[in-house]
């Protein structure tokens, strides 16, 4: 049987891992201004958080990672504007709206494939997809210790005009292999800092 104390250490570092790059991305693309919280007595994982969400897997041989980015298009479009070149809110559309968010969440999650690398965990990264908040009704977020390990995390990024809500769901597939990241160095030692880039 695998060491509790051990699986506690490495569901804290992956946890802590995500929400760290979250953070470090948001800013990167909205500004310094975005906190994350993670206190929460109302919220839980499988509600419906807000209108639309963008979705993305970060995948591999030692963990599994549905993360998903909760958001509000109008709240969205107070904060994108300028990144199309545009003058208001108004004038960003609901397809540059989701681009926006889908790209965040592509940044997150390939800034989480690329740390996990670097300590030897062989990770890749599906394409962001957006659909419906109301879908999250449908997610099964029950907790396991067998056959694999699962849990869930949920935080908030936030400014004074948006909120976005971020859900993951993690899997340890191999914790033996998942072990590794208990060495890895700091995530803001070894990532890139890059900013939203629209192809």
């Amino acid at each position: 049987m695998y060491d509790a104390s051990k699986r506690l250490l490495i569901k804290e570092k992956i946890k802590s891992l995500v929400k760290e790059i979250a953070l470090s991305r948001a800013r990167t693309s909205v500004g310094d201004e975005v906190e994350i919280e993670e206190d929460f007595t109302s919220l839980e994982v499988g509600q419906v958080l807000k209108n639309h969400m963008a979705l993305i897997m970060i995948h591999g041989c030692a963990f599994r990672i549905t993360l998903k980015l909760h958001f509000s298009l109008s709240q969205i479009q107070q904060i994108c504007h300028h990144y199309y070149g545009l003058s208001s809110s108004g004038e960003v559309t609901e397809h540059q709206t989701i681009d926006f968010v889908k790209e965040l969440s592509n940044m997150i999650g390939g800034a989480v494939a690329v740390v996990l690398d670097d300590v030897g965990i062989d990770t890749g990264i599906s394409l962001p997809l957006c659909m419906s908040g109301f879908y999250e009704v449908f997610s099964d977020y029950r907790e396991l210790d067998t056959p694999y390990v699962k849990f869930n995390d949920i935080w908030k990024l936030h400014t004074e005009v948006v909120q976005i809500y971020g859900t993951a769901q993690i899997e340890i597939r191999d914790e033996e292999l998942a072990e590794k990241l208990l060495y890895m160095d700091n995530p803001s030692e070894t990532d890139d800092e890059g900013g939203i880039d629209f192809l």
